[in-house]
């Protein structure tokens, strides 16, 4: 994680860090909601094309999805926040609330359900 954003969390008061929290919170949620649980998604992220087949399953069990105009495949994780990421979104939830509380990424790690 960036130095300055850790600075700045330290010069926050609790409110202020739960507020973050929660609010980090809902902004994963917000970007899982589009999983592949959710159902089909409405374009291809690249081109726009609507039509578009399933084809076959990411390393996490995602729906991937092959565009008809481009031929790139597509999971519903594509171009958001967790899209490169091997860790869920549950894992990252658990390390910023970690963070919040004041522990190293190593501190956080050792006490948190973490995943390889």
């Amino acid at each position: 994680m960036d130095p300055m954003i850790l600075q700045q969390i330290k010069k926050m008061g609790i409110s202020e860090k739960r507020e973050l929290l929660e609010r980090l919170k809902a902004l994963i949620a917000k970007k899982m909601a589009g999983s592949a649980l959710a159902g089909t998604p409405k374009r291809c992220p690249r081109y726009k094309s609507v039509s578009f087949y399933r084809k076959g399953h990411d390393a996490c069990g995602l729906q991937r999805w092959k565009c008809r105009s481009c031929g790139r495949t597509f999971s519903a994780r594509t171009r958001s926040v967790l899209a490169m990421l091997k860790l869920t979104a549950a894992t990252w939830a658990a390390y910023a609330k970690g963070t919040l509380a004041g522990m190293s990424l190593k501190g956080a790690c050792l006490q948190l359900p973490c995943e390889p």
